[in-house]
């Protein structure tokens, strides 16, 4: 019994030790940064007394949602990315025909008292049946076939977003999209082509779009034209900003957080908060965060042999990056107003475990690499030696292709 438990241990142990310790710091550093701006919204305003509760419960079931996924063998999930990508595309449009109306939205299911934004939790879902894809054609990703098969994988994705009226995560997709695509090497005349068809057809999007979304657009970059209604958040949160300066106002001081001047303070505009009480310095220690952790994300793939998991680590950076520069572009009127959250440090349960798996699966990716002790359901464990890639690889290849 005592050796069967001193195995469990050292197998606990020697799992725990593989993990990547700086990521794991940097996410708990976001998370605790978030709760200190959602304390100070629920100051202002009690009827968000049980955001603090809920955003913990979010928070501690990330973790452990975060180490259940690095223990599974990243290989093993991919096996089922076909599976994965109709079942997560089904349910958005489950989604986007059954869930209520939420701000003009339609990508809440709510379960009781818990809504849940499917959305976001698809996100991981799409990197990993997207990765897999071109994994699986790598040597082929530049035939004309291939690419419009990696269109259609997209579609499945994209149009229910669309159906959902969900411009924000429908932003956010496409940027993966084209972040795992330039790291997979796909030649420049593609992007060249889906650019002009974007072009072409934006003005049938923008007769596609709502008033409202057509508002939010327009007065998202000249907030000032606007400002009691379309435009009262974006210049809101930039007084707020300003009125911290260097060092802020202090927690629970700021007066346009706790005169609850500010709408969604403590979700979409939680940066707001962060520049008025903590100032500029506030500012520059949560984006060096973000940045950090982003940084450390993309650094693994200097250790991964395999095609999928390089874009996992990339897809997974791609969320962050894009999540933060939209959500700071919306507090600094320099993008529309479309319900972005800031990565870790935004309140909404949905986001804040979405993100935990995404860095979960990161997590397995790297436990792979170090050694294959990850669970494997049955299969044998054996030891890989790492392999050093050097990250400029992907744009060698790039080159490559194109040439």
């Amino acid at each position: 019994m005592k050796g069967t438990r001193a195995s469990v241990f050292d197998s606990l142990f020697s799992y725990l030790r593989r993990l990547d310790k700086p990521i794991l710091i940097l996410v708990t550093a976001l998370s605790a940064c978030g709760m200190a701006a959602i304390s100070s919204a629920v100051i202002a305003d009690s009827s968000k007394s049980r955001c603090i509760p809920m955003q913990l419960i979010g928070i501690i079931g990330g973790f452990i949602i975060m180490f259940i996924v690095a223990r599974i063998d990243y290989e093993f999930i991919c096996k089922f990315y076909i599976p994965i990508a109709i079942i997560s595309s089904a349910l958005l449009l489950v989604t986007a025909i059954f869930a209520d109306s939420q701000g003009g939205n339609y990508n809440w299911l709510t379960f009781g008292s818990v809504n849940i934004q499917t959305s976001e939790f698809t996100k991981t879902a799409f990197i990993v049946s997207i990765s897999t894809h071109i994994s699986r054609i790598e040597d082929k990703l530049n035939k004309p076939v291939h690419v419009l098969l990696l269109g259609v994988h997209f579609l499945l994705y994209f149009i229910p977003i669309l159906l959902q009226h969900d411009l924000g995560s429908a932003i956010i997709y496409a940027v993966i999209f084209i972040f795992i695509l330039y790291s997979a090497g796909l030649k420049y005349r593609y992007f060249i082509v889906a650019a002009v068809a974007v072009i072409a057809a934006a003005p049938v999007i923008w007769q596609y779009l709502r008033v409202d979304q057509k508002k939010r657009i327009i007065y998202g970059f000249q907030p000032e034209l606007d400002p009691l209604n379309y435009g009262y958040q974006p210049i809101i949160s930039k007084r707020a900003l300003g009125s911290g300066q260097m060092y802020g106002l202090g927690f629970g001081n700021g007066i346009q957080t706790q005169n609850a001047l500010l709408p969604a303070n403590h979700t979409d505009f939680v940066f707001a908060i962060i520049g008025e009480e903590f100032g500029f310095i506030g500012c520059i220690i949560v984006l060096a965060l973000i940045v950090a952790l982003v940084v450390f994300i993309l650094l693994n793939v200097n250790n991964i042999k395999s095609t999928c998991g390089k874009l996992i680590c990339v897809g997974v950076a791609g969320i962050i990056i894009a999540q933060t520069l939209v959500n700071i572009g919306m507090v600094l009127g320099l993008a529309p107003v479309i319900g972005v959250t800031l990565p870790f440090v935004s309140y909404g349960g949905s986001s804040v475990m979405s993100l935990f798996f995404a860095i979960g699966m990161v997590q397995s990716v790297r436990q792979k690499e170090l050694t294959d002790n990850s669970l494997r359901f049955g299969g044998k464990s054996r030891r890989i030696n790492p392999v050093n890639i050097n990250f400029s690889n992907i744009s060698k290849n790039r080159e490559k292709n194109n040439t």
